[in-house]
């Protein structure tokens, strides 16, 4: 026992000395967020920008999906569904709310060889529902903005299905291209929780080393080290948004080198999110993207667009769908026997 207080000990010790490191950035950035930034004379921007909250009027889709994965003696089921809800707003008040979703989910058997292969495999055809529900909401309804809860592009993560389902990853990225190719930068992601470093990275090789000298000292060597929702936390305040910055390392899809971001802080209690678009003059574009996704964003602890919100209340799955399935499937076959670790008595 204190051995394990040994651990915890420094563990805490480790913990607080990044803190006053982050504290230490923090009041840094602050203090340059008025210095101006430029991604190659496509926008001109301070570090840190002011977003103005707008009365918003318009139609509003987002898109999310929900997820449940069961591993059996013989196979695997995968339950996915993805919703689309569109709201019609007339000066920040809500006109009209229609739905888009299946009436049941999609049930998917495999056969993978290991938990880590069915988690994989499960979020790509998560990301094609959603892909595929995305595309149908925006040809039916030709909405002002349609937010997805994620990036805008496919995730760096399913690049390895590339070789191991080449069929499952040519129709993500043909899923991606049409919908970004026919909604252009109206369409709109949102990441929540963000683990990216790359706007630390741009702030220590491109910012800071074109700083006057007093400013340079505030900066620690390993601001790269941290996470930018950590950084942002307290550099941002509510209504406040970083610079527009170029992703890299986006793959295969169309619009691959006209990926922008920026973080924005939507809510005083909680933490910045990432916002990404496509185009190719953001700077026309990135006041008015951020000015809806603040505007559609209410809630003090939790600064999700509203219509996303929605989207994730009716995509959820609950445990019942996969007890229902499981219930109806068990008796045909010893396929579908509990895994012994599910089973075990004591």
């Amino acid at each position: 026992m204190n051995r394990v207080k040994e651990v915890v000990k420094e563990v805490s010790r480790k913990i607080g000395e990044m803190e006053r490191k982050r504290k230490e950035m923090v009041k840094a950035l602050r203090a340059i967020k008025d210095v101006d930034f430029r991604i190659g004379g496509l926008t001109k921007e301070k570090v840190i920008n002011q977003v103005e909250k707008v009365e918003v009027s318009g139609k509003i889709c987002g898109i999310d999906g929900g997820l449940q994965v069961r591993s059996f003696h013989g196979i695997d089921i995968i339950v996915v569904r993805a919703v689309g809800v569109c709201i019609e707003y007339e000066q920040s008040k809500v006109r009209s709310v229609k739905y888009y979703q299946p009436k049941a989910p999609k049930v998917i058997s495999a056969e993978t060889t290991s938990d880590a292969e069915l988690i994989f495999l499960s979020s790509i055809y998560r990301m094609i529902e959603e892909i595929e529900r995305a595309c149908e909401v925006l040809e039916a309804e030709s909405p002002d903005y349609l937010l997805l809860d994620g990036p805008v592009y496919p995730h760096p993560s399913i690049v390895a299905a590339k070789t191991i389902y080449p069929e499952l990853y040519r129709k993500v990225i043909d899923l991606y291209n049409r919908l970004v190719e026919k909604g252009k930068w109206r369409v709109v992601g949102v990441v929540e929780d963000s683990r990216s470093k790359y706007l630390s990275r741009v702030l220590k090789e491109k910012i800071i080393p074109t700083l006057e000298e007093p400013y340079r000292k505030l900066f620690p060597q390993n601001i790269h080290e941290f996470r930018d929702t950590s950084l942002l936390f307290g550099a941002l305040k509510k209504g406040e948004r970083t610079f527009t910055f170029k992703v890299n390392g986006v793959r295969d899809v169309n619009y691959a080198q006209k990926v922008f971001a920026f973080y924005l802080k939507t809510a005083a209690y909680d933490r910045p999110v990432r916002v990404e678009f496509s185009s190719e003059m953001p700077g026309d574009v990135v006041d008015n993207i951020a000015s809806i996704v603040y505007s559609l964003s209410s809630f003090s602890t939790y600064g999700i667009p509203s219509v996303l919100i929605e989207a994730d209340a009716r995509a959820h799955l609950s445990n019942y769908y996969m007890s229902y399935i499981e219930r109806l499937l068990s008796s045909s076959t010893p396929l579908l026997m509990a895994l012994r670790r599910e089973s075990r008595p004591v």
